[in-house]
């Protein structure tokens, strides 16, 4: 019975730390998902020219700027703030002024949530790999104290 309880005490800590992994991971890909968005709707206005009702239409559950932001809104809980300020400034500059004018705009927030994504990326496979590790340790200690 002893060794039951502290094997699932290791597996259970492992499996926390894999859950904490995995939403990193995932935090990750929904930043990624979020600047292709941004860029498919640069390259449409400013490039393409294609009106902003169009482009909207093409985006799941989106149907207008501001739709644009509630469309993704349950996943920004997993941004970080700056993430969400660049996101939120992006869906405020849409159809305000010219396509050269919005290019300009864009860019710069493109450039600025590049630069986060560059960080963010580097940072979340060690910071996946330490909550495997450091999840693996504690269970590993609470497994030695429990016996």
């Amino acid at each position: 019975m002893k060794y039951t309880g502290a094997g699932l005490i290791f597996v259970c800590s492992v499996l926390f730390g894999y859950f904490l992994s995995q939403r990193t991971k995932q935090a990750l890909a929904v930043s990624e998902q979020i600047y292709r968005v941004m860029l498919f709707v640069r390259d449409e206005i400013c490039v393409n020219r294609t009106p902003t009702n169009i482009i909207l239409s093409r985006i799941p559950d989106c149907d207008s700027c501001a739709g644009l932001y509630k469309s993704y809104e349950n996943r920004l809980s997993a941004l970080q703030e700056d993430e969400r300020r660049i996101f939120f400034e992006f869906c405020q500059s849409i159809g305000k002024s010219g396509a050269e004018v919005q290019r300009g705009t864009f860019d710069a927030l493109l450039s600025q949530y590049g630069a986060i994504l560059v960080k963010r990326r580097e940072k979340a496979g060690g910071t996946a790999k330490l909550y495997l590790s450091l999840s693996a340790f504690f269970g590993l200690m609470a497994v030695i104290i429990f016996l």
